[in-house]
């Protein structure tokens, strides 16, 4: 051990299969522990047809995916349904990343190059989220040179609209918030923080990384929750989990952004303009991800 770190030298001959797996049980977590550790799981059927699926394609490299039209095809149709949980609207654009923290870094950069054109005037460019946000919003900031400025609660562990208004500043770009929170399970009023975001002309992000495959179904069932999606005025992206409740193996979510530069009273700098379908560009070509290396092996 080296400060905490195993080192360890590959070794000059193989470990046998038992031992291998004598290893990794010793050191597995145990029960009621090792449910933390994983993805959420349903009923034992639904266990076994996504360990199932998921080893089909497990060796599978995803940069190919255009030359493996069923790739795409998985893709399109986990992303269809997903998505429409969100009652996305036509100029809405989705892309298939690998959890939470992946979809969030990714509308905190949509964010930040959205800022480039319509608050290029800024200074150190920050964001503004309550304190129950997301873990990864501190690592995309991090990651991205940005700063995040943190909003106290009310005695429910949600967040509180006014302070959110009292927080943003010149330098602000993007307004984060919960549905739900990690900790507490409370989701944020979104369509009241949502509006401050919109009177401000910043982007709003909203992680329902857990909600999304709750919320619809409450809807469904007649109860009223709080509205998070697209639908609400000023949303302009949204980070879904389909590993949480949606009950398939660790590794799948989505992120879905929309087009509203419309609607915002966006203040663009004299060299450069806003419309719609630039930001939509801008989503097509820079949230996704890139396709380039599959494009060119495609065309060979």
């Amino acid at each position: 051990m080296l400060d905490g770190f195993i080192a360890k030298l590959l070794p000059r001959t193989g470990t046998p299969l038992d031992q291998i797996k004598e290893h990794l049980g010793k050191i597995s977590l145990r029960e009621p522990y090792a449910h933390l550790a994983r993805a959420f799981r349903g009923p034992q059927d639904v266990q076994d047809l996504g360990k199932w699926a998921f080893t089909q394609f497990l060796s599978d490299n995803g940069v190919f995916s255009l030359r493996a039209p069923y790739r795409q095809q998985i893709k399109q149709e986990l992303l269809a349904v997903g998505v429409s949980l969100l009652h996305p609207e036509k100029n809405s654009t989705e892309n298939f990343t690998s959890g939470g923290t992946e979809s969030n870094f990714s509308a905190i950069h949509a964010a930040k190059e959205w800022a480039r054109e319509h608050k290029p005037n800024v200074g150190k460019r920050n964001i503004v989220v309550p304190l129950t946000i997301h873990p990864s919003f501190d690592k995309g900031v991090r990651c991205l040179d940005l700063e995040i400025i943190t909003t106290d609660q009310n005695e429910n562990r949600r967040g509180i609209v006014a302070n959110f208004a009292n927080a943003i500043n010149d330098d602000t770009i993007m307004i984060g918030a919960s549905a739900p929170s990690t900790p507490y399970a409370n989701i944020d009023p979104i369509p009241q923080i949502a509006a401050v975001a919109r009177e401000a002309s910043l982007w709003m992000h909203v992680c329902a990384y857990v909600g999304v495959c709750i919320s619809p179904f409450r809807e469904k069932l007649g109860t009223t929750p709080t509205p998070c999606d697209i639908p609400v005025p000023g949303v302009m992206s949204i980070s879904a989990d389909l590993h949480k409740f949606g009950y398939s193996e660790a590794g799948v979510n989505h992120f879905l952004a929309t087009c509203r530069s419309a609607e915002l009273p966006l203040r663009t700098s004299p060299s450069r303009t806003s419309s719609a379908s630039s930001l939509n560009n801008f989503h097509l070509d820079s949230i996704s991800r890139t396709h380039a290396t599959a494009t060119y092996w495609s065309s060979k």
